[in-house]
């Protein structure tokens, strides 16, 4: 006969089964979901906040995979490393970077196993410098305090080796440089300690436009004999503009170079993965969109246009759904 004592032991017995269930099933169950590394940069900044948004969209759209972002100090190159070890699945970089680390070119000793997947936004670079100095034209640089930014940095490298060379400008000869941090740069021009600046960076970047509203300043156009050198001899940049109205006190284009960022892949991973995970993006492309202003014109044709490097075959194959092929 079934007494109420078999019915309470009978409910305790379905409680205890059920607290087992939920004590080791479903860690069980999360323990066995794929985990994703994307590399983003330092805690602060448009890349934390690409790596952060994209890692929720895997994770909520692909089942079996939780994504997780997480910010490197050396950024840009050390996600290529990163990627290449193995020690993450995405990183992200700028468009020098992922050119120099697929066919092993400086800084990276030999071939990353890299390839490409998604590009999403162009960094311009914004030559700026106070209107007391009288500096109009990168040959007025001459002579003046420049701030070209912290060794290992894109920035420095590119105005050490790629920029001032294309104009005939010796940064250790021809003008005093500042190799402090952006943040420090930005307050030494505030402060009158440096003349002017160089450095890539989206467009309404907010150490762009507090400078802009702190002091007068002037934006240095680069000329077009410049401009051709510096594409010719790095096929890894853009031509860019500045357009007119960006900053205050702005009110021409100006005409820039610069490097476009991506989201990029290690060779070794699989054709599914990849393609995956870019659908997921540019399935959900309104919330990355969302993410920062400079992500607002993103979308599958600018982005297969400016990778730099061979695409993932998972990559490739969802550009060639929507007709895009290379």
């Amino acid at each position: 006969m079934f007494t109420r004592s078999k019915l309470k032991g009978s409910l305790a017995g379905i409680l205890v089964f059920l607290f087992l269930i939920m004590v080791f099933v479903q860690p069980a169950e999360a323990a066995r979901k794929k985990g994703v590394i994307i590399g983003g940069c330092t805690p602060v900044g448009t890349w934390t906040l690409v790596a952060g948004m994209f890692s929720k969209l895997i994770t909520k759209n692909y089942p079996g995979y939780a994504a997780s972002p997480l910010g490197t100090s050396g950024c840009s190159i050390e996600n290529v490393w990163r990627v290449h070890e193995k020690e993450m699945e995405i990183g992200l970089t700028t468009s020098n970077n992922i050119y120099a680390g697929y066919h092993g070119k400086t800084p990276f000793p030999k071939k990353m196993n890299i390839l490409g997947a998604i590009s999403i936004y162009s960094s311009h670079n914004h030559i700026i410098a106070l209107k007391s100095s009288g500096i109009k034209t990168l040959e007025d640089l001459k002579g003046k305090r420049v701030a070209i930014f912290n060794p290992g940095t894109f920035a420095e490298n590119f105005n050490r080796t790629i920029l001032f060379p294309a104009a005939g400008i010796d940064v250790n000869k021809d003008f005093k440089k500042d190799n402090s941090s952006l943040p420090v740069g930005i307050n030494k021009m505030k402060d009158g300690h440096v003349d002017a600046m160089s450095f890539a960076g989206g467009i309404g970047s907010s150490y762009f436009v507090d400078l802009a509203s702190s002091r007068d300043i002037v934006f240095i156009p680069l000329t077009e004999e410049v401009t051709v050198k510096i594409l010719k001899d790095n096929p890894f940049l853009s031509r860019l503009v500045i357009p007119a109205g960006s900053y205050k006190g702005q009110d021409k284009p100006i005409l820039s170079v610069g490097p476009v960022n991506q989201l990029f892949v290690g060779n070794y991973q699989s054709e599914e993965f990849v393609y995956n995970i870019t659908k997921i993006f540019f399935d959900h492309i309104d919330q990355m969109r969302k993410v920062h202003n400079i992500m607002k014109d993103i979308n599958i044709e600018s982005s297969f246009k400016n990778i730099p490097v061979p695409l993932h075959p998972g990559a490739a194959k969802f550009y060639a759904e929507h007709g895009l092929k290379k």
